[in-house]
């Protein structure tokens, strides 16, 4: 980098580049102890780790992971790329073999303090660390994802990274490459066309099931419609972050309305459901097949 007269501290962390910077980097940025210091008191630099520092708004669990001694990896690399994030996920966080001197999260009151606070992973990487995020590779989080996530729960992050066009015919094959074949098998079941984690997850109930569930598919007069399954029965996933509001609920009761008028059964499946009530839902599904063959 080279040493830079007169730029502060904020300045020459952001000349880095880098998600975190160490003491001595900014120091041979022409930083001086006393500029560091006065940087973390008004608030630019947030010091996360003795030596080490980020910014105050980067993502929560990634300075968490830079606070443990490694940096994000699994789910919490990816969502830092965009991707779908489980409910309640712990900080996942990649550590080196030779990793020493490792901290805990400090916990709040209302977790137990047997409770663990982060997750860590220290398998052999494929590809180099993603300094600018912070975070292990795309490659490598989603190889992490699918052997440390339930099924359903990898496969609604995979599809999140094809949807936002991540997983690409060479991350796919990487990924592929390192797989055993039980593993492997899990990116068949992709479908990039997915509109949520929970209608991934929804979609994967049913096809289990034995259901030829469709996604993402276009209703005349009506519009995209997140699952079908058979000629009439029509799923809607809800999610937070899309279904949360009172003008998008109103949206949906008037999409509901119309569908029916058009002869259709609706199964609108809320956001709690779709991630822990999946034997009500096959249920709910299976009786509205039922209706819709007049049984």
């Amino acid at each position: 980098w080279g040493t830079l007269v007169g730029m502060d501290a904020l300045q020459a962390f952001r000349a880095a580049g880098q998600f975190s910077v160490r003491t001595r980097d900014l120091r041979e940025l022409g930083v001086t102890t006393r500029g560091i210091a006065a940087a973390v008191h008004r608030g630019d630099l947030l010091r996360v780790r003795i030596g080490h520092y980020a910014l105050p708004g980067d993502p929560a669990h990634h300075r968490a992971a830079l606070r443990v001694g490694g940096v994000a990896a699994c789910v919490t690399a990816a969502a830092g790329h965009g991707m779908w994030l489980p409910p309640d996920a712990l900080p996942h966080v990649w550590l080196e073999c030779t990793a020493s001197r490792l901290r805990e999260l400090p916990t709040r009151r209302v977790i137990p303090h047997d409770e663990p606070t982060h997750v860590r992973h220290w398998s052999a990487l494929m590809e180099p660390l993603d300094l600018v995020r912070g975070s292990v590779s795309i490659v490598d989080a989603l190889v992490q994802v699918i052997r440390c996530q339930p099924r359903y729960e990898a496969i609604a992050v995979l599809d999140s990274a094809a949807r936002l066009g991540l997983l690409d015919a060479r991350t796919r094959a990487r990924v592929h490459d390192v797989l055993t074949p039980g593993e492997g098998a899990l990116l068949q079941h992709l479908d990039g066309a997915a509109g949520s984690g929970t209608e991934s997850i929804v979609r994967m109930v049913l096809r289990d099931a034995g259901l030829a569930a469709r996604t993402q598919v276009r209703v005349e007069g009506v519009g995209i419609v997140d699952l079908m399954v058979g000629a009439l029965v029509i799923v809607e996933v809800d999610s937070k972050q899309w279904h949360g509001s009172a003008d998008q609920q109103s949206r949906d009761y008037d999409r509901d309305l119309e569908l029916v008028a058009r002869g259709y059964i609706v199964v609108r499946v809320n956001y709690h459901q779709a991630l822990h009530d999946h034997p009500g839902v096959l249920r709910a599904v299976l009786g509205a097949l039922a209706t819709s063959r007049g049984e």
